[in-house]
């Protein structure tokens, strides 16, 4: 506290207060903001020593980068931050980003040395990794499953976007949109979290809910819009 009576910021503060300005940023669509909002993030965090929030800034990196096409230091990216932090939240996230970047074998190889302990975190974050991978490998039926069967373990309040996503897959629109329209409506929640899910999750979201919408018929797609509107940060 300075003499005026004001506090300053601690490190472990000021790296939550950027990750929520990144997800402000990513979720408005103004990806390269959020993203130079995580490298700043970052460099301070690595200089703190703060090394589960520099994990966390790493993976949110990495996710928004696949976002905007620019994929050369992703992998790097995730294996400098499971150095950091091996978690199995980690892991999960770093699982789906190296799918989504066509890294299959590095994925098998994390979900193959993963520690599956008899508990829900555990078994939900198996579940989701197989989901993750049966789905690039093109076995949906199986995805959905695993997908389902995380979410069932999974203890987070609101939509689950790897189910979202694999309903998707296999054509179940309907369901699929209401899983979306259920994760746009938990984004605030996320602040709470110490490690919330990567900038820019609420934004696909959002972007996959309405076009689902876009195709199901003006009364589903004005309804829809009205939500997503007023629900916007």
């Amino acid at each position: 506290m300075n003499r005026t009576g004001v506090k300053f910021a601690t490190p472990v503060r000021a790296a939550r207060l950027a990750t929520g300005q990144a997800m402000i940023l990513a979720d408005a669509g103004r990806t390269s903001d959020a993203h130079a909002v995580l490298l700043r993030n970052a460099a301070q965090n690595r200089s703190s020593g703060l090394r589960s929030n520099l994990a966390h800034s790493l993976l949110s990196l990495a996710s928004l980068e696949l976002r905007m096409g620019v994929r050369g230091q992703v992998r790097e990216r995730v294996a400098e931050s499971l150095t950091l932090d091996n978690g199995p939240h980690n892991q999960t996230i770093a699982v789906e980003i190296l799918v989504r970047s066509g890294s299959i074998d590095r994925a098998k190889a994390i979900l193959g040395a993963f520690e599956n302990r008899p508990l829900r975190l555990h078994k939900m974050a198996t579940a989701r990794m197989e989901s993750e991978i049966a789905s690039a490998e093109g076995r949906h039926a199986e995805a959905l499953a695993y997908a389902r069967e995380a979410a069932r373990e999974d203890q987070e309040a609101g939509g689950k976007s790897y189910l979202a996503r694999t309903l998707l897959e296999m054509g179940f629109r309907r369901e699929a949109l209401t899983e979306f329209v259920a994760v746009h409506r938990q984004k605030v929640h996320q602040f709470r979290r110490a490690f919330p899910e990567p900038a820019g999750y609420w934004r696909d979201a959002m972007e996959n809910a309405l076009r689902i919408a876009e195709s199901e018929g003006d009364a589903l797609r004005t309804q829809v819009r009205k939500y997503l509107t007023e629900s916007a940060i």
